[in-house]
């Protein structure tokens, strides 16, 4: 693949470490912060500002979907969170599944395929209100969207980001994150249902591949009863 190549992070407040990689020709690698702390060798740190007010978790999601002119400026841009480390070659893992026909690479979702059930899980272990959840859900329902029409694991996806498909759902994705809830995976696929994006799915298993490894965030506390209606 004889494209412009990047690979892009972000962490913001202190929620992950950045992890140093192994230099690939043909790659910039990008980190995206607002912590003056992280410091890098390897990566290229563009400092970012708040000037939305959206605090530390939703200016990573906004640097994630959107990029940046920076981001867009490539042919192909890797995202990669603060968890992620790669063990091989970026670069064969981006010419391995992506071909020049593809605009979005994604893992899908290995434990469900349903939207009732990850709201079910992200309530259960204290990821999102159960107030966000049923406004979202009463989107769904209004909008009659399919409950099992899958899920993205959106830990690491390869995109065109000048691809005028995939720039129109990046920022209904983004719109939906600000307007219903935070949790990604909960509205990317109802995004390209309603762009006509097409995604070349990883059937991968995220947490355990032979491309990277993971370094947790921390631990979220369970709630053991619910329900949500």
């Amino acid at each position: 693949m004889n494209e412009r190549i990047c690979v892009y992070t972000c962490i913001t407040g202190d929620y992950d470490n950045l992890h140093e990689i192994v230099k690939e020709d043909g790659i910039e690698y990008l980190c995206f912060t607002n912590n003056p702390k992280i410091k890098s060798s390897y990566w290229k740190m563009v400092y970012i500002e708040d000037e939305d007010n959206l605090g530390n978790m939703l200016l990573s999601r906004k640097i994630k979907i959107l990029g940046n002119d920076i981001v867009n400026s490539y042919d192909v841009a890797l995202w990669m969170d603060g968890a992620v480390k790669f063990d091989k070659p970026i670069v064969e893992f981006i010419n391995t599944y992506m071909t020049s026909n593809d605009k979005f690479v994604a893992f899908r979702h290995g434990e469900r395929n349903n939207i009732k059930d990850e709201c079910c899980a992200c309530y259960r272990f204290n990821k999102e209100t159960k107030e966000n959840i049923y406004k979202l859900l009463k989107f769904y329902e209004k909008e009659k969207y399919d409950d099992n029409n899958g899920l993205i694991e959106s830990t690491v996806y390869i995109k065109r980001p000048n691809d005028k498909l995939v720039k129109e759902t990046m920022n209904l994705w983004f719109d939906m994150i600000m307007n219903y809830t935070i949790r990604d995976q909960l509205s990317f696929n109802y995004c390209i249902y309603k762009t006509g994006l097409s995604v070349k799915w990883i059937d991968e298993c995220v947490f355990n591949n032979e491309w990277f490894s993971w370094v947790n965030h921390f631990s979220y506390p369970k709630i053991e009863n619910y329900s949500i209606y």
